[in-house]
């Protein structure tokens, strides 16, 4: 397509590009006919002149048409001062051609400008291809972590029935520990590679300046190998030959920074649209404690009210001589006397959950941080009104 305001001019230039073998959809004067014109035909190249008739210039028709669809900008002008060159140049032409300019010099800039787009369609194909192939191996690790999951469930529902027959809990544990560290390994290998090709594809995409679909769609690539791979690794935290991850490392710890930080992070992920108010009344916000088992009580307690829950989640915090005291109150689905009983069970899930998606991993991980710490939980719910934790913790630990 040709935009140029010079009919003489325009006319010429159309004729020198069909003898070069090109087809020519459109040849207009201002921005705002090119853009009608590109909306019908969608050309691969666009000739123009920078300084065009109206309220559009070639920086600003360049913009508009780059919204519709990346194509290849040629720029020709007769302007040889730098204060016009530099407006050229910034609106990042493929290329441009200075008036007048010979027919060699035109097929030149074309063959250039049609090659590169093609290159960019055939890349565009390979991203997509890949993305699609991601996609579905995404799928399929997904499908068999859920399954390992309901697998584990199965196995545990099995175990307290033998512990209170059979004393045989020792002998499953250590088979079950082998089972997810041998699936976790082979899981955490293909997860790499995705993530890293994943890496790769973003670079690549931002240094070509393609659109942002293309970047959303590989960031989303990132963020579900990053899900995946956070899931394994809670699941291996409720394994009771990995204790290692629950030494105790004591620092000074800044009670609303911790809160803040962990519920801001949650509100980007399964906390999203909620609301959550935070209720701090304490004269010292120091304790001592350990930051990563700390972060992760009150993430696994609010990221629980958050799932099982439609409506605002209330945290307050206080202290009671040497203990801190955070009550985590939801108005949630609520629980059953038999289920308080059995929530620090691993893969336990309430009777009443129906189709939330879930582990029933998390409040375990949460009960073995809190004895790490000398801490204790008490909860109180209701079916169909709500739940309370409140979890009180030892402010200065010996």
């Amino acid at each position: 397509m040709i935009v140029e305001d010079e009919r003489f001019s325009a006319t010429v230039l159309q004729r020198t590009v069909e003898r070069l073998g090109y087809e020519v959809v459109g040849n207009v004067q201002n921005g705002h006919d090119a853009i009608e014109i590109f909306k019908k035909e969608l050309p691969d190249v666009i000739i123009m002149d920078f300084n065009i008739q109206g309220d559009l210039d070639g920086g600003d028709l360049s913009l508009a048409l780059a919204e519709i669809k990346r194509t290849s900008n040629i720029f020709i002008t007769s302007a040889e001062d730098e204060e016009s060159l530099q407006k050229i140049m910034d609106a990042k032409p493929d290329a441009y051609i200075q008036k007048p300019f010979e027919q060699r010099e035109l097929r030149a800039v074309l063959e250039l400008a049609f090659y590169k787009n093609k290159k960019e369609n055939e890349l565009n194909e390979l991203l997509s291809s890949l993305d699609k192939k991601v996609k579905e191996r995404t799928k399929e690790l997904n499908e068999t972590v859920r399954e390992l999951v309901k697998e584990m469930a199965q196995r545990e529902k099995v175990q307290r029935q033998l512990e209170e027959s059979l004393n045989k809990e020792k002998k499953f544990g250590k088979l079950k520990s082998s089972i997810i560290s041998n699936l976790s390994h082979e899981f955490k290998t293909p997860l790499s590679t995705i993530r890293s090709s994943a890496q790769f594809l973003t670079t690549l995409i931002e240094r070509e300046r393609f659109d942002k679909m293309n970047v959303k769609h590989s960031k989303r690539i990132e963020d579900a190998v990053d899900h995946l791979a956070e899931l394994l690794t809670r699941i291996l935290m409720v394994e009771e030959n990995v204790n290692e991850v629950y030494n105790v490392v004591i620092e000074q710890v800044n009670v609303t920074e911790v809160l803040k930080a962990t519920v801001s992070e949650l509100k980007l992920g399964v906390c999203q649209g909620r609301t959550i108010d935070i209720d701090i009344q304490l004269d010292d916000e120091l304790i001592e404690t350990d930051p990563r088992l700390f972060r992760l009580i009150i993430s696994n307690i609010v990221s629980n009210a958050c799932k099982y829950s439609q409506d605002e989640v209330l945290i307050s915090v206080h202290r009671e001589m040497d203990s801190l005291i955070m009550s985590f109150k939801d108005k949630g689905i609520g629980m059953s006397e038999s289920d308080i009983e059995q929530i620090f069970y691993r893969f336990y899930r309430g009777e009443n959950v129906g189709s939330i998606e879930g582990t029933g991993i998390g409040m375990s991980i949460m009960k073995r941080c809190l004895d790490a710490l000398g801490g204790k939980v008490k909860i109180n719910s209701e079916l169909g009104k709500g739940s309370e934790f409140v979890v009180r913790l030892p402010v200065n630990q010996e």
